[in-house]
């Protein structure tokens, strides 16, 4: 009879494991870091048959993270290419006995859901429930949360929207608004800082109310461009603004006389090189860019992959592994890095090569000497 104090993973992860257990032999594992990304890079290359130079494989490892977080299933997905690279992953996880960690989240509302008796376990088991740090919490938990708390017998939370910083992985700032959806609360504000003394938090305020000037002086105006349901809207609106900035220079209505040079009040001609677009996040920069490139804009994108990401890096990959001993003959995983650099430099080989590549049986040495016999 004593009181359960565990990380909320460690949690999740006991419970998928004690009833996914008996569906296969083998134990649960967790995948993170490296193998993640291996299982997300398999996943693509069996999507796009190697051809998948556009796809920077760290954003699209943070967007899956998002759309868990969220709840999103990857038929929900918009995108048909990227839905279908989630699906895959989320097979190869499975077939493999893997959860990444928004899994534990994901799996345990399905628990919760498929089996009451599991519920009513813990409905009986807990009867207070102390929730810290709320503002970081998302969706999937939030969906957890809902089998838990309304019948609790006391449950108390504690959280604080303005220090919500983790809205790129789905947590949700307005955290007290559904949970008040799962039962009553009474909320009270904490006005007292306990964390620091009056020295520090009046050094502190003084800081952050310094109106502080650069030496180059003022700058052009800021313009609040508005807020924005999804991140292509958000894309679309700033793509229109850079487009204003690029045309002739004449001031006229719109974002162009409102994004004026504040010393002068004068309206300068830009060129794409005097624009910068920042974005919070990684995940952030594949609407702009897909904005920008419908829009016609020339652009570059800075430090967006890691050196074994870059494209001529993952070329001279996919030759070494077609070039290790019995790669082409035995090795059925060399088809992912055989379809990378067939045509690598151009060599001919266009669509119909690759079908018909595609209708033979057997390995890839034998599928090639049938078309190069010598």
């Amino acid at each position: 009879n004593r009181a359960i104090v565990t990380a909320a993973h460690e949690f999740k992860i006991e419970e998928a494991s004690r009833y996914l257990e008996s569906e296969k032999s083998s134990k649960l594992r967790i995948c993170q870091g490296m193998l993640k990304s291996n299982f997300i890079s398999e996943a693509i290359d069996k999507v796009t048959m190697g051809q998948s130079d556009d796809i920077d494989l760290s954003i699209l490892s943070q967007e899956i993270e998002l759309w868990k977080s969220k709840c999103i299933l990857p038929e929900q997905v918009d995108d048909e290419r990227r839905q279908q690279i989630f699906h895959e992953y989320e097979l190869t996880k499975r077939n493999k006995r893997y959860l990444d960690f928004s899994d534990l989240l994901l799996v345990t509302n399905k628990l919760f859901t498929n089996h009451p008796q599991l519920v009513k376990y813990y409905q009986n088991r807990i009867k207070v429930i102390l929730l810290d740090e709320m503002q970081d919490a998302n969706p999937a938990w939030l969906k957890v949360l809902s089998h838990l708390i309304p019948t609790a017998e006391v449950v108390r939370i504690v959280g604080d929207e303005l220090q919500s910083i983790y809205s790129f992985r789905g947590s949700v700032s307005d955290f007290f608004n559904p949970l008040n959806k799962m039962r009553s609360f009474n909320k009270a504000n904490l006005t007292t800082n306990f964390r620091s003394h009056d020295e520090i938090i009046s050094h502190a305020n003084k800081f952050m109310n310094v109106n502080m000037t650069g030496v180059m002086g003022t700058g052009g105006t800021v313009q609040y461009l508005g807020h924005f349901d999804n991140p292509e809207q958000e894309a679309l609106v700033t793509t229109d603004a850079i487009l204003e900035l690029l045309s002739s220079g004449v001031q006229e209505t719109g974002l162009v006389s409102k994004l004026v040079n504040s010393a002068s009040g004068s309206c300068n001609e830009y060129n794409p090189s005097d624009i910068m677009v920042l974005c919070r996040v990684g995940y952030g920069l594949r609407p702009i860019s897909v904005a920008l490139e419908n829009a016609g804009v020339p652009f570059k994108l800075v430090g967006t992959k890691p050196f074994f990401h870059q494209p001529d890096v993952m070329d001279l990959m996919a030759y070494v592994k077609c070039a290790m001993p019995d790669t082409l003959t035995r090795r059925p995983w060399a088809f992912h890095p055989f379809m990378r650099i067939y045509n690598k430099p151009r060599r001919g080989l266009g669509k119909q090569w690759e079908n018909l590549f595609w209708k033979q049986s057997g390995s890839i040495w034998e599928r090639l000497q049938k078309y190069y016999p010598d």
